[in-house]
């Protein structure tokens, strides 16, 4: 199977998603998010109150178009968007997943000249978009 870009009426759509499923934090760091669209952010509001801080990046790579990526226990978060030229998907200029010394990962999404987001989180994983 030729793993570029499927679209979701493809025959192929519904194992690329169940493979996207079983992808560990390193694998979709791994993935090529050069060519990633971004079109928003939302924080989840688990309502236990235990519940880890975590946030849904709409940020879609091209192997995987129909996918978000859920970042869990996230802290420092930096959103410095300029939203007056911001509307619909833009493409990002570069996505930078690493790992941390300390464990968990950052996150850095350069939407140049639009601006940048960036956190980091104790995990992170790629989900179906709904």
């Amino acid at each position: 199977m030729n793993l570029t870009r499927l679209e979701s009426n493809e025959p192929n759509f519904v194992l690329v998603k169940a493979m996207m499923n079983e992808l560990s934090p390193h694998k979709v760091a791994e993935l090529a998010w050069g060519d990633a669209w971004f079109s928003g952010f939302r924080w989840l509001d688990e309502q236990a109150p235990d519940s880890p801080p975590a946030l849904l990046l709409y940020l879609r790579p091209s192997l995987f178009p129909e996918s978000i990526v859920k970042c869990e226990w996230v802290r420092d978060f930096v959103s410095d968007l300029d939203y007056r030229d911001l509307s619909g998907s833009v493409p990002a200029w570069d996505v930078e997943f690493a790992e941390l010394p300390s464990g968990g990962w950052r996150i850095a999404v350069d939407l140049r000249p639009r601006g940048r987001l960036s956190l980091e989180c104790g995990s992170f994983s790629l989900l179906p978009a709904a």
